[in-house]
């Protein structure tokens, strides 16, 4: 019975072991082998998969205007195996650590599969007080940092290396290859079992221009693909191991026509400069809107006064006997305002002395008509005068008054009509007398 007990004690201690053991595996991804079918189906939903006829089939992501692969949405944090890239994209965890990105004018940045995981695939530079990184392209081994094109680096001030918030410290383009030409290349790699890692510039180098502790973080593997966490003593990340072999049979599930992405990320780009086109050009709009809207409100003739000055500067005789005939015209009117007060005052006395009116009445109606016709006939040459000028001054001012120049006519009107009702009034008293 003993027996028994000792034998089912250890049957279930090597059970327990098993579990263990095969748990352990599971989570170990670097001893784990995966089909390269992974990469294809992982990153479907983030981008497009097109054949390239140089690099077979390449993943174009969906990412943002001015995407840069090691520079846009993410930062670097130290770990064991140097300065690694922690991607805040759900897919960072393969283009960012597997394979080599590629960028062409035909369709921007696309991303190489390749087999081997790394902290990051870069080339890394420093001098001047800056850092400097660009990806690796295709065929590039981290012994070979030539060829890089001087717009692929990004460069920051050395002590902004750790910072979270990295992209905020990004060198503006226009003096990347100044600082370039001012840095050299950083050669530090990490080795573990037999493969070597680009590290980047060492712990106690950005301790040193940082002048602060720098945590070194373990890597953990995560059990899925997804977006790496880090915390204040691990980075956990999905990072299988890649069978080799499954390459030739593996195949996207869709595949994408080069010319339409290109057709459509021309479109994209075209909208986004357009965008910006009218960002610029919206605070001119504004200011012109503005100045429209005051010049409207001083003078309703804006564009006369601008054919106008025109005029006058092919012409500035011209101008200037369009000058003189606006004075003339605006000493008429203040006359004709003065007549039309003396008018009013006349007409308001009229109807007390009506009955009592002789020829010395007749005679101040006439002479009262007299500035009337005046200002009648000076205000068809003055209409006519605006008609034909083109001068701003002129228009300006023709219109600036118009409950000025109406009510004139009405007074005019009402002046004529009374003074003849008058002058027959007094005609027939005389002949009845």
């Amino acid at each position: 019975m003993k027996t028994l007990k000792k034998t089912g004690l250890s049957l279930l201690a090597a059970l327990a072991f098993v579990a263990l053991a095969a748990l352990n595996t599971v989570k170990a991804q670097p001893g784990m082998s995966v089909s390269f079918q992974l990469f294809y189906d992982e990153l479907a939903p983030y981008g497009e998969w097109i054949n390239d006829p140089e690099h077979g089939y390449v993943w174009l992501p969906n990412a943002e205007p001015g995407f840069q692969p090691y520079a846009t949405n993410g930062h670097w944090v130290m770990t064991t195996y140097g300065n690694t890239w922690v991607s805040n994209y759900a897919w960072g965890w393969a283009p960012f650590h597997y394979g080599r990105w590629l960028y062409t004018d035909y369709y921007g940045w696309a991303w190489v599969p390749g087999y081997e995981w790394g902290p990051a695939w870069v080339s890394w530079r420093s001098g001047g007080g800056y850092y400097g990184w660009a990806p690796l392209g295709p065929r590039m081994t981290i012994s070979v940092h030539v060829g890089i094109p001087h717009r692929h680096w990004v460069f920051v001030p050395q002590r902004y290396i750790t910072s979270p918030r990295i992209y905020s410290y990004y060198v503006p383009y226009r003096n990347r290859v100044t600082i370039y030409n001012r840095t050299t290349i950083i050669n530090n790699t990490y080795v573990y079992n037999n493969r070597t890692y680009v590290s980047g510039p060492g712990r106690g180098e950005i301790e040193r221009v940082t002048r602060s502790r720098v945590a070194v973080r373990e890597i953990n593997n995560a059990s899925r693909p997804g977006r790496a966490a880090v915390s204040s003593r691990t980075v956990s990340i999905y990072r299988p191991e890649v069978d080799r072999s499954t390459r030739t049979s593996a195949r996207p599930s869709r595949v994408a026509d080069a010319t339409a992405v290109r057709t459509a990320s021309t479109r994209s780009n075209g909208r986004s400069e357009a965008s910006a086109s009218r960002s610029s050009v919206a605070p001119e709009r504004n200011g012109s809107s503005r100045n429209s809207g005051t010049s409207s409100g001083r003078n309703t003739t804006s564009a006369s006064a601008g054919a106008a000055n025109r005029g006058s500067a092919v012409a500035p005789a011209r101008s200037a006997e369009r000058t003189r005939e606006a004075s003339r015209a605006s000493s008429t009117s203040s006359q004709a305002t003065r007549s039309s007060g003396q008018r009013e005052a006349a007409t308001s006395a009229r109807p007390a002395n009506r009955s009592s009116a002789g020829t010395g009445s007749q005679v101040s109606n006439r002479a009262q008509a007299t500035p009337a016709r005046t200002g009648e006939s000076n205000s068809v040459s003055r209409t006519q005068s605006s008609t034909s000028s083109r001068n701003g001054a002129v228009s300006s001012r023709a219109t600036s008054r118009p409950s000025v120049s109406t009510r004139q006519k009405t007074e005019r009107n009402n002046g004529a009509t009374q003074s003849r009702a008058s002058e027959r009034g007094n005609s027939s008293g005389r002949g009845r007398g």
